[in-house]
């Protein structure tokens, strides 16, 4: 089990990172669901979840497992709704 800090940028509530669980074989899309529901957010529809790195921000494909896409523990990923 590892923790990621993941922000949504869909309202200025959201500022800060939130740690959310992950394990390995989880998806990007089940990471999503679980974001969604972290921030009271499982209402809304869709969402792309980025990485966040010093050269910008690269979008996460949602059929992709966090290990095979290399997503490590203490992450920060950014939740766009």
């Amino acid at each position: 089990m590892a923790l990621v800090w993941v922000r949504v940028l869909a309202d200025d509530r959201f500022i800060t990172h939130q740690g959310v669980p992950m394990t390995p074989a989880m998806t990007v899309a089940e990471l999503i669901t679980t974001s969604k529901s972290m921030y009271g957010l499982e209402q809304k529809e869709g969402g792309r979840l980025y990485r966040v790195t010093e050269s910008g921000r690269t979008l996460l494909p949602s059929s992709g497992t966090c290990e095979v896409l290399q997503v490590r523990n203490g992450e920060p990923l950014d939740l766009v709704i």
